[in-house]
């Protein structure tokens, strides 16, 4: 009775569970480490340039505990203003690179520290950092606060904030959270100082509705506001600039593990700058394309956007990224 029952036991422990063998491999594929490169171009009407390519790689050293590193090859161009009138084309090359920690602290805290520095041909290095405290009490909400140190010439798209060496310092707090009948919140106020003394404050609101629940579509309504304390002509300062608009976005799946996304929005805004009030219309359009295949992922995509306040100001972003998990 003894070896039988043995031989059972035996016959039950080597018993395939097919549901668990599929629940785990979707868990273990989370975890796996995974590397990136990415390719990304900004530019507007006011002759700005900022390219990018980064390379990276994340690793989890356990359940909880994720690393990353990345380098990055940039490349900036825009206009300056010469000494004896008239305006001159010029361009920068630079590289960064930035190592990180993310760490889960139960189910409900998750806490990232990134650090790194960033190197520029005939303009001032800088120290790059952010750091980012989440709390997700449940599935429906979460607040965020976040910090980030580090150059100002991709986020304020000025060649001159680069060549000036400008740093930025920001202190965010954002909150989202879910709503009764597919409506979703989301709300973010930022404030921060930058190295010529000036101080920026901006805040964002967004109202997301999801009208059918068969379909990944998106409608939303969405209105910012930002500020500075001082003028510059360094980079673009209003006093105030309010944006508001209505928009929606779209996933559609194809062919062979492809999505496609178009997003289309448009709106109205108003600005105050050097004690003059301009308005206008605008509107922002976008499609982005993603193939995933076993443990590799391809993504390409962009936007375009044009807004008038005095004048026209229009603005292109391009990316394309693969990546692999092993």
């Amino acid at each position: 009775e003894l070896e039988g029952a043995h031989v059972g036991a035996v016959g039950l422990e080597f018993e395939e569970d097919r549901d668990a063998r599929s629940e785990w491999e979707g868990l273990h594929a989370l975890y796996r480490p995974q590397v990136r490169s990415r390719v990304a171009r900004r530019s507007d009407n006011d002759g700005f340039r900022f390219q990018s390519v980064d390379a990276e790689g994340t690793t989890y050293l356990d359940l909880r505990t994720r690393v990353t590193g990345e380098v990055s090859y940039w490349r900036t161009e825009g206009e300056i203003d010469l000494a004896g009138g008239g305006r001159d084309q010029r361009s920068l090359d630079g590289a960064a690179y930035r190592f990180g920690v993310e760490r889960h602290f139960g189910p409900s805290w998750l806490a990232i520290a990134r650090i790194g520095h960033e190197a520029w041909d005939d303009a001032p290095d800088q120290v790059i950092a952010n750091a980012e405290l989440r709390f997700t009490p449940s599935e429906r909400a979460s607040v965020t606060l976040a910090y980030e140190h580090g150059g100002a010439a991709r986020p304020l798209a000025s060649f001159e904030a680069a060549l000036e060496g400008v740093r930025r310092n920001d202190l965010a707090l954002s909150l989202w959270h879910g709503l009764p009948a597919g409506f979703e919140v989301w709300g973010r106020v930022s404030g921060g100082w930058l190295s010529d003394s000036n101080g920026r404050l901006r805040g964002d609101l967004s109202l997301d509705y999801k009208p059918l629940e068969d379909r990944e579509l998106r409608v939303h309504l969405a209105s910012s506001a930002l500020r500075y304390s001082d003028d510059t002509d360094v980079y673009y300062d209003p006093d105030l600039d309010v944006d508001n608009e209505i928009g929606v976005t779209y996933v559609q799946p194809l062919w062979f593990h492809t999505r496609a996304r178009i997003e289309a929005a448009a709106g109205y805004g108003i600005s105050r700058e050097a004690g003059r009030t301009s308005d206008g219309f605008q509107f922002r359009t976008g499609s982005y394309l993603w193939w995933e295949w076993r443990r590799w992922a391809f993504e390409v995509g962009g936007t375009f956007g044009q807004s008038r306040r005095d004048n026209v100001y229009r603005s292109h972003f391009f990316t394309a990224s693969i990546s692999r998990s092993f």
